[in-house]
């Protein structure tokens, strides 16, 4: 299924990807989870140029090692011994640049001007290189929202020319574009737009920036990406044909269901284990996302009298809206082991939320 319990693990920060999920043979008990993009908490990943600046920080400079036998004082700038006989402290200045000593970290901490004397020193095509990680130096700009920095990467000529926007990580696929979308950088997505960014791009599971954003509940990346950048963030699928409302609804982020919902996702949609919205919220024992679906199923607005889903703003206005309760069918369908909500629900041990799907969502 989807990850940690061994349905889907969360895929939280961008640096890792989960590995890829075991074939469930059918009849197999289920124990339930979808498959994000894994976490250690979305701080990690900008926490990890921190952790590389302080272990080379930790380590002796060349000039300093017995290899060279030499002394501090025959090696090192403005080491002069003092009259207690200890060195002289480095300028605050200088311990800056020995910490941010590569474009990536200069990204990741927003430091501009340190930025511009990287790559003063080095050539501009270290922009378009990979750093130690694996990752683009606008990722991490891009990551943390350092709108300054991402957008002197994008818009300087020099720059410009080793830099592309939509390029992907050989770890997890991924582009700035993701790496803004978990934390709901709007800013950033705003940058990357107007210099011509692909929301098309999918990682190596199949996210789009619109998947990742509704794994992480960043309901306001995903307005702007529909209001805005006129881009869909309701049909696109990822290699398990999961939809974002299936995401949203699997993490619980109960306000950006809703907004998928209002702009028009297909609530039965069934994944390729034939899992609605719905089955993995009785996973989850998201009783709040439940009521919420088993509501929409209530009121599902129809193209016919089959009762096929249909986008409130694709109805023709010469034509009466038709409005079915589906709530009964929505509930019992099954998925691809033949369990509906309530019996995965109970399965799980969310007994409150059993009860409240054989209410009929009440």
């Amino acid at each position: 299924r989807i990850g940690g319990d061994s349905r889907v693990s969360r895929t939280c920060r961008p640096k890792t990807m989960t590995p890829a999920l075991p074939v469930r043979k059918r009849n197999q008990k289920r124990k339930g989870s979808l498959g994000l993009v894994s976490d250690t908490s979305a701080a990690s990943a900008a926490s990890a140029a921190a952790a590389m600046a302080s272990a080379a920080a930790k380590k002796d400079p060349p000039c300093c090692s017995n290899e060279n036998n030499t002394t501090s004082a025959d090696c090192c700038d403005g080491a002069a011994s003092s009259g207690d006989g200890q060195g002289a402290v480095p300028a605050p200045e200088t311990k800056q640049a020995a910490l941010i000593d590569t474009t990536s970290k200069a990204c990741a901490y927003g430091d501009l001007d340190r930025l511009r004397e990287l790559l003063k020193e080095k050539d501009h095509s270290v922009l378009g290189t990979p750093d130690a990680e694996g990752y683009f130096p606008l990722q991490w700009a891009a990551l943390n929202n350092q709108a300054e920095c991402a957008k002197f990467l994008l818009s300087d000529k020099q720059c410009r020319k080793h830099v592309n926007i939509d390029a992907r990580d050989a770890t997890t696929g991924q582009t700035a574009l993701h790496w803004a979308a978990v934390r709901g950088c709007v800013q950033i997505l705003e940058l990357l737009h107007d210099f011509g960014a692909s929301f098309a791009v999918k990682d190596n599971k199949g996210y789009t920036c619109a998947h990742v954003a509704s794994q992480y509940g960043q309901t306001e990346f995903l307005y702007y990406m529909k209001m805005k950048c006129k881009t869909d963030v309701c049909e696109v699928l990822d290699n398990d044909l999961r939809s974002t409302l299936h995401w949203a609804c699997y993490q619980g982020h109960g306000d950006t269901a809703k907004l998928l919902l209002y702009l028009g996702s297909d609530l039965r949609h069934a994944d390729r284990e034939k899992c609605t919205p719905l089955h993995w919220a009785a996973i989850k024992g998201n009783g709040h996302i439940t009521h919420m679906l088993v509501q929409a199923a209530s009121l599902l607005l129809c193209e016919d009298g089959r009762g096929s889903a249909e986008r409130v703003f694709r109805l023709s206005p010469n034509r009466a809206p038709n409005f079915q309760d589906v709530r009964e069918e929505y509930i019992s369908q099954r998925d691809g082991t033949g369990m509906n909500a309530v019996e995965l629900a109970k399965q799980k041990g969310h007994l409150f939320v059993a009860g409240q799907l054989e209410g009929g969502g009440k």
